[in-house]
């Protein structure tokens, strides 16, 4: 009998046809989409760990690019609170993520808002270094007439350049202007790159709508003064970032104090530590462990480039780029509320 006479020949070729064609495409769409499993799992496994875990984390990410960028340090990774397990590496003028045993090259994009997440971070760190050449006029810092006169206490002399005497009074100006940008893009880079981990955090009472980074000492007395307004900030929907910062440096009693304090493994016990160290209890009952937390914070504050330029305790620095050194003596909360409507809401 001939093939072609085979009784529903047609039929039985159509079939292979269409079964290998499903198989193919299966295989295509399982190859392409990640297992939605891998990201439950990612999700829960994340949730279930605590503060110490983004530690670990930032560690291993560390550790995979230095092989390639030997330059690199650890100051330069931060896990990113973007999605569970990811990690921030900035460096050489480039942000790349590390997830897992990837390291990914390229831009996060929300896509409910379209915010091209990764511009934002490189931006602000971009014009920390001098290198933005974007707009800044949106983001102009208060002018000095509107500026509270506030108390403030420094720490041990940090080296400062002066200008030239010999400058023009143009120039000047282009040099204000040019302080005013940087201490915009510092403050929006303090809120972006230090992550909650190295800070004790009282969040806002209902909705936020701003969030403020304060670089506080324990024996600092302006310091306890605005520790003891932390209440009032977070209920008009203000979140307390405090960044502890030993003016005296590492070596100081206080410094061991304000280290307890960031050996708590909850915010809640952070809290609590924190608000008796400003008392004078010297948390003597408080277990000691080894982190990085503090010497990070003073470093990112002090460094003589790219730091934070942090000379003196309080800073306060929110992330919609107010920037204030001290502490207004006169009605502080009112007077900072204010500071933080005028240049709008960190969620506009």
């Amino acid at each position: 009998m001939n093939v072609s006479e085979i009784p529903g020949r047609d039929i039985v070729i159509g079939l292979i046809v269409g079964l290998a064609t499903a198989a193919l495409i299966y295989f295509l769409v399982q190859w392409q989409s990640p297992d939605p499993q891998i990201y439950k799992d990612a999700k829960s496994s994340a949730e279930a760990v605590d503060i110490k875990s983004d530690e670990a984390l930032e560690k291993a990410a560390f550790d995979k690019v230095r092989i390639v960028e030997p330059q690199l340090t650890l100051n330069q990774v931060r896990a990113s609170d973007l999605y569970p397990g990811l990690v921030e590496v900035y460096h050489d003028g480039k942000l790349r993520y590390v997830l897992g045993d990837l390291v990914i090259r390229g831009e996060l994009i929300d896509i409910e808002t379209g915010e091209n997440l990764t511009q934002k971070t490189v931006k602000a760190l971009r014009a920390l270094q001098g290198t933005s050449g974007g707009d800044s006029s949106s983001v102009a810092t208060a002018q000095p007439s509107e500026r509270p006169k506030v108390a403030q206490q420094s720490p041990a002399p940090v080296q400062q350049t002066a200008p030239s005497s010999s400058g023009s009074e143009s120039s000047t100006g282009l040099l204000q202007q040019d302080t005013q940008r940087l201490n915009v893009a510092l403050a929006i880079l303090a809120n972006d790159i230090i992550p909650d981990e190295m800070t004790v955090v009282y969040p806002a009472q209902g909705e936020e709508t701003h969030q403020l980074t304060v670089f506080s000492d324990i024996t600092c007395p302006v310091c306890k003064r605005n520790h003891e307004d932390y209440d009032d900030f977070q209920a008009q929907g203000v979140t307390i970032r405090a960044a502890l910062f030993p003016r005296r440096g590492m070596e100081a009693p206080e410094a061991e104090v304000m280290s307890k304090v960031l050996c708590a493994p909850t915010m809640e016990e952070r809290r609590t530590l924190l608000d008796r160290a400003y008392t004078g209890d010297s948390l003597a009952d408080a277990p000691m462990c080894e982190n990085d937390y503090l010497q990070n914070i003073r470093d990112i504050a002090v460094a003589q480039e790219n730091g934070l330029a942090v000379t003196s305790t309080p800073t306060l620095m929110a992330a919609n780029g107010l920037r204030v050194d001290g502490y207004p003596r006169e009605n502080p909360v009112s007077t900072i509320m204010r500071m933080l409507e005028a240049r709008g809401s960190v969620r506009n």
